[in-house]
């Protein structure tokens, strides 16, 4: 009879060890198993019960434990996941705000071509003031590409921080202006 307790261990071993289909039926047979040894053995009703109990709730808690890992490893990986799917999105959205911003420059730029080209011949002074804006420009939407978009537009930065957590308080490194020599 004191080898019983043994089928207690066979029990919490088939809680960890089977698939879970398989251990929802192997852990109450060897509960029933150790019941009815026990009473061909001719063990008392308490007797039965220290041994049948444990048996059946030690199998069922190690199920217990075991699913709740998998679903741990299962919640991890969904986390990653939807790290992964946000980080992605972000991106997309930058790549978004950039492209907008180099489509405004280069149009800017485009439409202060064509008028100082055709101020050229009348105006040179205001077509000359025209191409300084066209470098201003083309140097704010170049600095745009290298991180430091912001300065183009106050609209487009407000735009940012309207978007979400990632947008507002976040620290932008800005580029010191370049000097013109002479």
């Amino acid at each position: 009879m004191p080898w019983l307790v043994l089928l207690i261990y066979v029990s919490i071993s088939s809680g960890v060890l089977l698939p879970m289909k398989w251990a929802l039926r192997v852990v109450p047979f060897v509960a029933a198993c150790v019941f009815g040894i026990s009473r061909i053995e001719g063990a008392r009703i308490e007797a039965q019960m220290l041994l049948v109990l444990p048996t059946l709730l030690g199998g069922v808690a190690m199920m217990a434990v075991v699913q709740m890992s998998r679903t741990m490893r299962e919640l991890r990986q969904a986390r990653a996941t939807v790290a992964h799917l946000a980080a992605n999105e972000e991106r997309l959205r930058l790549a978004r705000d950039l492209h907008d911003l180099l489509g405004h420059s280069l149009s800017v730029i485009t439409l202060k071509s064509e008028l100082a080209g055709r101020m050229l011949p009348d105006k040179p002074e205001q077509a000359a003031q025209q191409v300084a804006d066209i470098e201003r420009v083309s140097r704010a939407g170049a600095g745009g590409r290298a991180g430091g978009g912001e300065r183009l537009s106050p609209s487009h930065a407000g735009r940012r921080d309207r978007r979400g957590p990632h947008g507002a308080g976040r620290r932008r490194h800005r580029r010191r202006p370049r000097q013109r020599l002479g």
